[in-house]
């Protein structure tokens, strides 16, 4: 039995008693047949609407490939044929071992096989590969607003999006406040909310008197029985930007109270970290045991000498700052004027 598209060296011998010459030799090839299917199939979604099938050159070829024919099928089938109304046939070359397949449904499953042809016929069909198109992209969400609450936290709300690519599971919340490129810091799921037309969100813990940008998208998941691990992301919504309220600054940093004379004390301080805002002013509170005195300093104060105080006296020093929320917490210092030198004459 002769092997499929095999060259094979013919020489005829005439034989009496003894065997004659022989004649030429003649090359002759047996016909192409039916060849294999290609190997290592492979589906892999590209985007929404296409995908990309790759494969190997069939083992047993029994002849010239001349070229590969895709089939698909809209399903999750076991076969797919030419018998099939619903079947998509798009022709490859014979070097071609990888195409991909635009203008597909979103969200859809397709079933493909790969078939070689030679001169003489069609071969034989690689085994079915189902896959799922991801899901296009939900809009984004509408009527995306952001209320400044407090020092340290804003409200977000928004509304279904327009679109949607099946069942909105839940929203995605991003920071997109530099050095963060869309950083999510919130999911919230659907059965976290009462209402999945009105949705809000508050975001704490924030730092005063800092700019904020935030932008929202919609999220899904795939279906339980054939993707239930995926989840499809949707558009996001433009960024809004919002900054906290001021809150009161932090402590004078450094304070200091230094006894200069029985009647004078040198006071100075470190601007406070953080402000928590535009720092307006500082107050320095200062008392003995029968008297206390209070005096406002701008901003750009650092230092200042307290005189006309009682000589050989306990001083409690207070100083904190002032933004528009109000007065900090104070930092204090303790101090005893020096007991004045009296000196006696001599008559």
């Amino acid at each position: 039995m002769l092997e499929i598209f095999t060259t094979y060296q013919v020489q005829v011998f005439a034989t009496t008693v003894t065997k004659g010459n022989g004649s030429n030799v003649v090359n002759v090839t047996t016909d192409e047949d039916r060849p294999g299917s290609p190997g290592d199939l492979f589906v892999n979604e590209v985007n929404s609407t296409a995908i990309v099938i790759t494969w190997d050159q069939p083992d047993v070829t029994n002849g010239i490939i001349t070229s590969y024919e895709i089939l698909y099928s809209v399903g999750n089938v076991k076969t797919v044929s030419d018998n099939d109304t619903s079947v998509l046939v798009y022709a490859t070359t014979n070097t071609s071992y990888g195409r991909v397949i635009g203008g597909l449904g979103p969200f859809t499953m397709y079933t493909v096989v790969v078939r070689a042809y030679t001169h003489i016929e069609a071969g034989e069909l690689t085994d079915t590969f189902s896959i799922l198109t991801d899901p296009d992209s939900s809009s984004p969400p509408v009527n995306f607003m952001i209320v400044v609450l407090n020092s340290t936290a804003v409200q977000l709300s928004w509304q279904y999006p327009m679109t949607l690519n099946g069942e909105i599971r839940g929203y995605s919340i991003l920071d997109s406040t530099p050095p963060n490129i869309e950083m999510v810091i919130m999911n919230i799921t659907l059965d976290m909310v009462d209402d999945t037309s009105n949705q809000t969100a508050i975001i704490a813990e924030l730092t005063p008197f800092t700019y904020y940008g935030f932008c929202i998208r919609a999220f899904s998941f795939g279906d339980q029985n054939e993707r239930p691990n995926f989840v499809h992301i949707g558009i996001a919504t433009d960024e809004i930007h919002v900054r906290t309220d001021e809150d009161v600054p932090d402590a004078p940093r450094n304070f200091s109270a230094v006894t200069m004379y029985s009647t004078s004390v040198q006071l100075s301080w470190v601007v406070p970290d953080p402000t928590n805002g535009i720092l307006l002013s500082y107050t320095v509170v200062y008392s003995n045991s029968t008297n206390t005195l209070m005096m406002v300093y701008d901003n750009s104060t650092f230092m200042d000498k307290i005189t006309d105080l009682n000589e050989d006296t306990d001083y409690d020093f207070v100083i904190y700052g002032n933004t528009s929320a109000g007065a900090g917490p104070n930092a204090t210092d303790l101090v005893r004027t020096f007991e004045d030198c009296k000196c006696i004459s001599n008559n």
